[in-house]
């Protein structure tokens, strides 16, 4: 596995500002409040550096929903 790097200030608001939208709209889905999902995003992948294809949660799903879903990111 590389290195992780601390990322600057400007790094980690560019992180927050392009996970926001996809994390209220599932807020508006699940009910789950925009800031946990992007709190346990960062957690879980290192503010965007381990996270494999936008995978921030580290969930693993070869069907072929998940493959249409994976493409229209």
């Amino acid at each position: 596995m590389s290195e992780l790097k601390t990322l600057t200030k400007e790094e980690r608001a560019a992180f927050i500002a392009f996970i926001a939208p996809f994390a209220q709209d599932s807020m508006k889905a699940t009910g789950v409040p925009a800031s946990v999902t992007m709190a346990q995003a960062i957690l879980e992948s290192s503010w965007g550096q381990k996270a494999d294809g936008y995978n921030y949660f580290g969930i693993k799903n070869w069907s072929e929903k998940a493959k249409l879903i994976r493409e229209l990111l």
